[in-house]
């Protein structure tokens, strides 16, 4: 993938991953689009870093991510990245249901329709990706976050038929699965938990961009993902002890 001179929108560009990406991209003479719900947010990065621009909108709404598709319709590289990390338990009972729908709709339904309504102009361009980002825990679920590994494992899979189905045009469609890393998202996450930082990933999924390599496994989701491969059972047996303490 060629990461200069594009026009790129992030989903969620406020924070963690989001930002962290958004500065890459600044750094190497893109145009680069945060979204985000939180105006304050993004008007604190718009402060910090002048070239990016920012427009608030909730991609659960399916209105405003026709008005993103319309107003920016000249974007060759769509980062689906925003996401929502609940932990609940279904044996004690779910007091919030609508939180886990939120949960649900913002990481898989939310990119889906991104996806569909950029493809009509990102399949003009000469060289254009999509780049979603899943997590490890879509490799091996988060017994106590179900809903959020079953959306990433949706994610995941919805990533590898779209790469099918877009083989014959320019569009490259990515999926990322990072291990915890130290953002907003997981700032509830106890502190002897190993998390990487942003622009740790960042600089590692930045080479198998450049590389074409469509499946990337920082960190510690490499190792999740060749013991999935080997000793899955193994890997959930780890994943539950340490989880679920």
């Amino acid at each position: 993938m060629n990461t200069k001179n594009n026009v790129v929108l992030i989903t969620g560009g406020s924070s963690g991953i989001g930002l962290a990406f958004a500065k890459k991209f600044l750094s190497e003479e893109n145009k680069v689009i945060i979204v985000g719900r939180s105006v304050q947010k993004l008007a604190a990065v718009k402060m910090e870093f002048p070239k990016v621009i920012i427009e608030a909108a909730d991609i659960t709404d399916e209105k405003s991510i026709d008005m993103l598709a319309e107003k920016y319709n000249d974007v060759n590289i769509l980062i689906n990245n925003a996401g929502v990390h609940n932990e609940c338990s279904f044996k004690n009972g779910i007091e919030d249901f609508p939180k886990l729908r939120n949960e649900i709709e913002t990481n898989f339904i939310a990119p889906v329709m991104m996806a569909e309504r950029f493809i009509p102009h990102l399949i003009g361009h000469e060289r254009a990706a999509i780049i979603n980002i899943t997590s490890y825990f879509a490799i091996s679920p988060k017994p106590s976050a179900p809903i959020y590994s079953a959306t990433k494992a949706a994610m995941r899979s919805f990533t590898k038929s779209l790469r099918m189905q877009l083989m014959d045009t320019h569009i490259k469609v990515f999926d990322v699965a990072p291990p915890i890393i130290d953002t907003p998202l997981t700032a509830k996450i106890s502190p002897n938990v190993k998390k990487m930082k942003p622009e740790e990933l960042i600089e590692i999924v930045w080479k198998d961009l450049k590389n074409d390599k469509y499946d990337i496994y920082p960190g510690l989701s490499k190792l999740f993902y060749i013991l999935s491969r080997v000793n899955p059972q193994y890997l959930e047996r780890k994943v539950m002890a340490i989880t679920l303490k």
